[in-house]
């Protein structure tokens, strides 16, 4: 692959993992700030209420590719229990500071990863595109954990308005590099998402398990035709050996 010159990085189960991160938790501290705001909810009436509301969300956004977003689904929750809210509610805006808050304090790279990034950031561009709904959190857990200065561009689906595998994000990753299709390649964990995704745009697909062999927990296999295009890495040597010529798949 001494042909590419530009990497494009999902986040999530790509370069970094949620460690101890307890969602159930998390929402009771959304929670506790609604109600500390006048919002008389009982605790397991709202959590099923607003699981559904994501699944209804997140149904919507797998279909047409639109991002969603945490206020909506507040919004919704909100609604159901008879409380006149918009989106915007600053009363809402501050429940969501308060989950994510919980969440990047969970965030943690994988061994290696920054060491990575600035050996290829020395030889590539590199850019980041990831799906997620609450850019600014992203922002900051790339800040913390002292790597975001890698990356020449961060796109957040958040920011976007739309989420991978839409065509719309991986041609603004494209047009953010400014070269050849064939010169870029993007690393992700993802078979959907990041792997189709990225092969239907027309660059090169790379899947890394990485995350999924540190933590111990179960990936996906790649469905055919992914299966006999897309090179995999299992480690971040993997992946520099690859760039360097040694193609895996």
């Amino acid at each position: 692959m001494k042909h590419i010159k530009a990497i494009g990085f999902d986040l999530f189960g790509t370069l970094v993992f949620v460690d101890k991160f307890s969602r159930r938790d998390a929402l009771q501290s959304l929670l506790n700030i609604l109600q500390e705001n006048g919002f008389e909810i009982e605790d397991d009436t709202f959590v099923e209420a607003y699981l559904e509301a994501v699944r209804k969300f997140k149904d919507e956004a797998r279909k047409d590719h639109k991002e969603t977003h945490n206020r909506y689904w507040i919004c919704e929750t909100l609604n159901h229990f008879g409380y006149d809210v918009a989106p915007g509610d600053p009363r809402i805006t501050s429940a969501i500071q308060q989950y994510f808050a919980e969440f990047i304090s969970c965030m943690a790279l994988l061994p290696g990863t920054a060491e990575m990034l600035e050996t290829l950031h020395s030889k590539y561009r590199l850019g980041l595109l990831s799906n997620f709904t609450h850019a600014p959190a992203v922002r900051e857990a790339l800040y913390r954990l002292k790597v975001n200065s890698y990356f020449d561009f961060i796109l957040i689906s958040g920011e976007l308005g739309y989420r991978k595998p839409g065509a719309l994000v991986f041609s603004k990753l494209i047009e953010q590099f400014g070269m050849p299709k064939q010169q870029i390649a993007y690393v992700g964990d993802d078979p959907v998402a990041d792997l189709q995704g990225a092969l239907d745009a027309g660059i090169q697909p790379i899947w890394t398990r990485y995350a999924a062999i540190h933590t111990q927990r179960p990936f996906k296999e790649l469905p055919e035709p992914l299966e006999t295009s897309v090179p995999i890495v299992e480690n971040w040597n993997d992946l520099l050996a690859l760039l360097n010529g040694e193609d895996r798949t």
